[in-house]
């Protein structure tokens, strides 16, 4: 049952698959659907780019804050370092803690303090707090020999300096984590050697508040790090710990992948301060993104649907034409030639000029037929007339050959050969052939004119000028015999010896024109022209009027090839009369 199912399915589709109409609806479809699917991944690729370009526009204001933040935090440390450079008694007290243990920094001290006049002590204390004082983000400041392993730790802020976790502490410069420094060297004095480090620590807490990274309208995030390519900042939890790419352009932006997620990048170094800003945006966050994969596909599927039923709609109506043209083609084909498709007067297109012709073809068909029918009917009455005129033409032949048996035995030897050729022409009379070689009815002809050349002794000429290659070539009978005919019973001169009869026949370009001429009475002038009127009638009609003769030949021959052949007659009276048949080559045997 499923697969007699699945068979008729099968036999279904290849039905639609052979009309016309439903492999251009097919191939429409496709096209446009193709077309409109590229058009909206065209404008889906640009309304994302817009919408990851705007995103990126409000990640760079986030790095541009991230940025003024910490050139603001890194000024307010170098101008406080250069106010250290303008009191050489701090300075001084600097230098030797750094380079000096402890014990002897506070001795260093006390001496300091009694024989200084100020009472404003130049210490490291002081310094540190004034640098504090003067930038309250700062949480901790620490002061690191380059020469020793001396270091002083200052912590302003406890609970955000517990915040941080100390991630190295064996190290010059300490290193901690959820939080960010920023550190310069320390001089000795005016000259170029430094003797060591001051680094100040910020809370990341401070900075998401500073930059606003805890406002959920916030997208993406930032990650800083050193040129040495260390992670110093870090906004986003779920990349923590990861390095991103940083050794790019100043300014460029990049697409980055991440365990199966899309990330955009914005890049950003600030040489001066020693580090490399790098904005993150998730794919994931940015809206817009997502509804338009959902609209795309969404209207991917509309508009598909509706350009496959807009062709199909405008297309079925050319089809059910198409469907009737067929219909009456196959019925065309089973023999009814009555049938016409039915063309609207608003139908211009070239299903109606097929319709159109369609109609005259079939017109014209029927007209061929029915003229083939009464060709088929003038070839019995002229072999009727021609059977008529013969009484009974096997009795007669019999009857004849006898005769011409007691002629020879009587050794009358001009009535004999009379008979003989009279015999012969009835023998041709008796075949059934509608066509016969040339040389057939040429010899039919002279058989014919031999009779009459017996009649009328030393009275009648005739020439043959025949192309021999012509002879094979089939034509109509009794095409010719008539002709002659014609001439002996109204052009001969029976008083006169210089009769003179002329057969010739000729190639030409793509037809055979056969020439009969004689020098008899010719033709009167009114009763020329009434034949050639007849010649001229349309072939359908009856133009026979008493046994075989001229008319009767025109018309056979006109509707065996077409009306562009025939005969033609020329005669003028008491000079002679030319009769000439123009029959094609193409179209013979």
């Amino acid at each position: 049952m499923m697969q007699n199912k699945n068979s008729h399915l099968f036999s279904r589709l290849q039905r639609l698959g052979s009309q016309v109409f439903s492999r251009i609806l097919i191939i429409y479809s496709v096209i446009i659907v193709f077309v409109i699917i590229l058009l909206l991944l065209f404008i889906g690729r640009f309304l994302i780019s817009e919408y990851i370009h705007q995103a990126l526009e409000a990640n760079e204001q986030t790095l541009d804050q991230i940025e003024a933040y910490f050139e603001s935090r890194d000024q307010m440390l170098t101008s406080n370092l250069l106010r250290l450079y303008y009191n050489n008694e701090l300075v001084e007290s600097i230098a030797f803690a750094l380079q000096n243990d402890l014990e002897e920094y506070w001795d260093y001290r006390l001496n300091q303090y009694y024989n200084s006049s100020s009472f404003v002590p130049s210490s490291i204390d002081s310094f540190v707090n004034t640098i504090y004082f003067s930038d309250m983000e700062i949480d901790a400041i620490s002061l690191t020999s380059l020469e020793t392993d001396h270091s002083f730790m200052y912590v302003f802020n406890h609970y955000n300096w517990n915040q941080m976790n100390m991630v190295d502490e064996m190290v010059t410069i300490p290193k901690v984590e959820n939080g960010v420094t920023i550190s310069k060297p320390i001089h000795e004095g005016v000259a170029s050697k430094s003797i060591g480090m001051i680094t100040a620590y910020y809370s990341l807490e401070r900075l998401y508040n500073s930059i606003g990274f805890m406002d959920e309208r916030q997208i993406g995030g930032v990650q800083v790090y050193s040129l040495e390519n260390e992670l110093l900042f870090n906004s986003i939890d779920e990349l923590h710990g990861v390095t991103l790419p940083t050794g790019l352009s100043n300014n460029e932006q990049q697409t980055w992948s991440y365990n199966g997620e899309t990330y955009y990048l914005n890049h950003r170094a600030d040489p001066n301060i020693g580090v490399i800003y790098v904005g993150i945006i998730p794919e994931t966050e940015i809206e817009g993104i997502s509804s338009t994969y959902w609209i795309i596909a969404m209207m991917t599927i509309l508009v598909s649907i509706t350009v496959v039923l807009a062709g199909y709609f405008v297309l079925r109506k050319y089809a059910r034409r198409m469907r009737e043209i067929e219909r009456s083609m196959l019925l065309v084909q089973d023999g009814d030639f009555n049938i016409r498709i039915d063309v609207s007067d608003g139908d211009k297109d070239e299903l109606a000029t097929i319709s159109n012709s369609f109609n005259q073809m079939v017109e014209a068909l029927r007209m061929y037929i029915q003229r083939s029918y009464v060709l088929d009917i003038k070839k019995q009455q002229a072999e009727m007339r021609a059977l008529q005129s013969q009484i009974n033409p096997h009795f007669l032949y019999n009857t004849l050959e006898a005769i011409r048996m007691k002629a020879v035995i009587e050794k009358s030897k001009t009535t004999a050969n009379m008979i003989y050729h009279l015999a012969n022409t009835l023998r041709y009379s008796l075949s059934e052939k509608q066509e016969v070689q040339l040389r057939e009815e040429l010899e039919h002809l002279r058989q014919y004119l031999k009779i009459m050349s017996y009649r009328f002794p030393k009275r009648l000429m005739i020439d043959y000028d025949v192309d021999e290659s012509l002879l094979s070539i089939y034509v109509l009978r009794f095409i010719l015999q008539p002709i002659a005919e014609n001439y002996m019973i109204h052009g001969l001169r029976t008083d006169s010896d210089d009769n003179h009869f002329w057969i010739r026949i000729q190639r030409k370009s793509d037809f055979i024109m056969i020439t009969l001429k004689d020098n008899g009475k010719g033709i009167e002038t009114g009763r020329l022209s009434e034949i050639n009127r007849m010649l001229e009638l349309d072939h359908g009609e009856d133009l026979s009027t008493g046994s075989i003769g001229l008319l009767n030949i025109h018309q056979r021959i006109q509707l065996q090839y077409g009306s562009h052949y025939g005969m033609r007659i020329k005669s003028v009276e008491d000079i002679g009369t030319i009769v000439k048949l123009k029959i094609p080559i193409e179209k013979m045997k």
